[in-house]
């Protein structure tokens, strides 16, 4: 009974939508991605949305008081300025994706292919990613929330500026209560915003893995046994073709046919999903240069460094993870696209007639250009942005290092 039970499970969960986890996420957040059970928004997904807008404004407020107001060092000055930043970037996700979220809800309606989570080698190496940036991810924030408990005082592990005094124990507690709520926020951001772009990238290149397997068969000569014909001896035509060849013909032409509809499909689904990672990928690079600069910064004024530089690293790890993510699936989906174009040469199309080959010379002349990602119009989403955001990082460190001693 139990197995049975089990295995019913294990089909639903096969077959249901992919990116089902990433909607429950964004749910949590009081994002809305219209579907076909709720195609508007409720009013309670908008009052949520709003309280969780709210929660993060006062949060990033609090930090950036905190910059001015507090008298501490400068490596927890830098702390506050990272945090601050994160926050910021966590709303403008939140804003862009709710606003975006007819796109997204296209996107999941084209890209939905039941158990297509992991079919692939990349869909398979984004699981891997995704698993170690979130858990980098709730290491940080288990380490902030148990904190207070695990060093016995009353004092947040970051400094935190509030309008009243935090010395008395109810009051301490509300202000750990509000600032574990609002960091609990900030991770669920990342985690639901940064793995489902990772993954609508994933399925993508899914498919266009399906148009490449495609077409390196073109003008194979498929065996009439496979197809299961009766015949073993071709018979000639009119035309002095075989029948095997004819069928391969035929085959060609409907194949080719499919793989262009396929391929005009994918670049209006990336072209969707290049408006919406836009404006979150700038918003990215600004995080994640500035966040490594203070990181460096911070590791370098650090008092107690065996017991600050684990959480600091832990916390650079997480951003050039996270801003890694972000430049490989750009990467992906160009490598994927270029592949298109040296599949077209290395099948078979010698053997085509000259109808195919000459649709096979446009296809090949339209695929010459992949697909190019840009993050507000300023930076490509690739590997080479990945480089010059590290580049640039530690050069903002040594010239802030020089100018602070």
């Amino acid at each position: 009974m139990f197995r049975q039970k089990l295995t019913s499970v294990n089909e639903e969960l096969r077959h249901e939508n992919v990116f089902n986890r990433h909607v429950y996420l964004l749910q949590f957040l009081g994002v809305t991605i219209p579907n076909k059970l709720h195609p508007e928004r409720r009013w309670m997904d908008s009052v949520l949305f709003s309280t969780v807008l709210i929660i993060i404004v006062l949060n990033s407020i609090s930090q950036v008081m905190t910059l001015f107001l507090h008298q501490g060092s400068l490596a927890s000055k830098a702390v506050n300025l990272m945090f601050f930043l994160v926050n910021i970037v966590s709303i403008v996700k939140l804003v862009l994706i709710q606003s975006n979220a007819v796109m997204l809800s296209r996107l999941f309606e084209a890209l939905d292919t039941p158990g297509a989570t992991d079919s692939t080698t990349m869909l398979r190496v984004i699981g891997v990613i995704t698993q170690v940036y979130v858990a980098i991810i709730f290491t940080l924030l288990a380490v902030f929330v148990a904190s207070p408990w695990m060093t016995g005082s009353q004092k947040l592990p970051i400094p935190y500026w509030f309008p009243f005094d935090t010395d008395n124990f109810v009051a301490f507690t509300a202000t750990y209560t509000f600032a574990s709520i609002a960091f609990t926020i900030v991770a669920y951001t990342m985690e639901a915003v940064d793995t489902l772009l990772i993954f609508i990238a994933g399925q993508i290149c899914r498919r266009l893995d399906a148009i490449q397997d495609a077409l390196i068969t073109v003008g194979v000569e498929e065996p009439l046994r496979k197809r299961g014909w009766k015949r073993y001896k071709a018979q000639e035509d009119n035309l002095g073709l075989g029948i095997t060849r004819l069928a391969a013909l035929s085959r060609d032409e409907t194949l080719l046919r499919e793989c262009i509809r396929e391929h005009v499909d994918i670049i209006q689904l990336v072209r969707t999903f290049d408006i919406v990672l836009d404006d979150i990928f700038l918003a990215q690079v600004i995080q994640s240069t500035i966040v490594s600069t203070m990181s460096f910064f911070a590791a370098s004024k650090l008092e107690d460094p065996f017991r600050d530089i684990p959480k600091l690293g832990a916390i650079i790890i997480g951003t050039f993870l996270q801003f890694f993510m972000y430049c490989w699936l750009g990467e992906e989906i160009s490598d994927h696209s270029d592949d298109l174009h040296r599949t077209l040469y290395l099948s078979e199309w010698y053997k085509c007639r000259e109808k195919i080959m000459k649709s096979l010379v446009i296809m090949q002349t339209f695929t010459k250009n992949h697909f190019r990602l840009e993050g507000g119009h300023l930076f490509n989403i690739d590997l080479r942005t990945f480089t010059l955001v590290l580049q640039e990082s530690f050069g903002f460190f040594m010239v802030l290092r020089a100018v602070i001693r």
